[in-house]
């Protein structure tokens, strides 16, 4: 291969150099030519020292565009991960509320809806639902900036098409509408299209129920604050009459008339004096001692000690515990009365016979959270109407002539005392069940000393 150097074409100037050489030995070249060449060749050198530089300008211009690029798509990536993530988080809030949101467009189409809301219209997928299918067509107006009067009644189509605001209202929700809800919706006129309007949904079920609670609590306290005296004072002449009764009942001998009497009339003493007795244990206080016990214990050990007398027709009795060694941390003299009162309850109920289930299971954790065993008494009895189930826990409100309304009462109570619940369900001609939830073995032993109001003796005549 040929050196290029070796004829100096690595430098312009050497080129020059040779060529004008070869020139001026030809003796037919002519002098102007060569310095026009001579020219040429220093405007090419010129040129091309003027390319090279705008070259490496151009070179250093497009690494320092690289790295700018390169900065800039680093920071825009940071920004997108930093939007995703706010994303994200904003969902996971939404997603977590406790209350229900949905978000709609112009046309009142679900444009957004978090779990809460679907669980609260027990409906699957809300996107793109109508807001007039989902909440109800008549709402109790409780709230409006617009009209600051008194709660009315309006229709969904007038609180949606009225103008930019909010409006605070209340109705049911859901396909049974037995969900009590309080319903917050904003009018956005000025808002995105996909944002025209905005409902928070408020499930009012539960905290009627603890209002409910509460009003029974304080009618509970105010009850017992004037009761107390006057049940002592009370107590005290019964404890007389029945004394007395018994003497009579000795002095007149063999008088079938008279004895008759006096033994209705201490019948009639009795039951006050067990009336008497409930009411002092409910508005006094004792004291839970929990130990570890085997349900099917307890449950047989209630189901042989209700009264004979109380069972007047045939009755299906079964009983259920699984597993069979099934244990829980309780009082077992408190909860023998508890079943006792629950069972002799179901019974009365069956006046001309049925079926009777008492079963124990450990409690499922969408049943009750933390470690607790399932207890139910479920008859197929008369029912319980729904205005009599509302007040049920309710001191001396009861369903039976000589009922004293206190066992169910007592029975809350007692089940409260050792950390656990008691809910009662019903329909009126189908029957009722009422459900325990108790701590497992060994899960409240801490408890023994834990105070209790009341520690009933007799809840049977409840």
């Amino acid at each position: 291969m040929t050196n290029l150097d070796s004829f100096g074409l690595h430098d312009p100037r050497a080129l020059l150099s040779s060529l004008a050489a070869s020139v001026s030995d030809d003796p037919t070249s002519e002098g102007p030519q060569v310095a026009r060449l001579e020219s040429a060749f220093e405007a090419f050198h010129e040129t091309a020292e003027l390319l090279g530089g705008r070259y490496v300008t151009l070179t250093e211009s497009l690494r320092d565009l690289e790295q700018r690029l390169e900065a800039r798509n680093r920071e825009l990536a940071r920004t997108l991960a930093a939007e995703r993530e706010v994303r994200l988080h904003l969902h996971t809030v939404v997603e977590t509320l406790g209350a229900g949101l949905l978000v709609a467009d112009a046309d009142r189409k679900v444009t957004l809806a978090n779990r809460a809301a679907r669980e609260l219209l027990e409906h699957g997928a809300l996107d793109g639902a109508a807001l007039e299918t989902l909440l109800p067509g008549t709402l109790r107006v409780v709230d409006d900036a617009h009209a600051p009067r008194r709660p009315r009644r309006e229709t969904l189509e007038q609180l949606l098409a009225g103008k930019s605001g909010t409006v605070v209202a209340e109705g049911p929700l859901g396909p049974t509408g037995r969900t009590e809800a309080r319903l917050v919706i904003t009018r956005r006129t000025d808002a995105s299209p996909d944002a025209r309007y905005v409902v928070v949904l408020h499930d009012e079920t539960r905290l009627r129920k603890l209002e409910s609670e509460l009003r029974r609590r304080e009618r509970l306290a105010a009850v017992g604050t004037a009761s107390g005296q006057i049940v002592h004072q009370i107590r005290s002449p019964v404890t007389s009459l029945e004394l007395l009764t018994s003497l009579l009942a000795e002095g007149l001998g063999d008088d079938p008339v008279h004895g008759e009497i006096v033994q209705d009339i201490r019948a009639s003493l009795k039951r006050l004096e067990r009336t008497l007795s409930n009411l002092l244990h409910f508005l006094g206080s004792g004291r839970i001692e929990p130990r570890d016990v085997s349900l099917r214990e307890v449950l047989e050990r209630a189901l042989l000690a209700v009264p004979k007398n109380q069972i007047q027709g045939a009755v299906d009795f079964r009983v259920s515990v699984a597993p069979i060694d099934l244990t829980a941390s309780v009082d077992p003299d408190l909860i023998d009365q508890v079943l006792i009162n629950l069972i002799t309850n179901a019974v009365q109920a069956m006046p001309g016979g049925g079926s009777l289930a008492l079963t124990a299971a450990p409690a499922s954790a969408a049943d009750h959270e933390g470690s607790f065993v399932r207890i139910t008494v479920e008859d197929s009895g008369n029912g319980i109407p729904p205005a009599q189930l509302e007040r049920i826990f309710d001191p001396f409100v009861t369903g039976r002539a000589r009922g004293t309304g206190l066992g169910l009462t007592l029975a809350h109570n007692v089940v409260e005392a050792h950390g656990g619940t008691l809910e009662i369900t019903s329909e009126p001609g189908r029957g009722t069940c009422v459900t325990i939830w108790l701590p497992v073995a060994s899960a409240s032993s801490e408890r023994a000393h834990a105070a209790l109001t009341p520690h009933p003796a007799d809840l049977i005549d409840a």
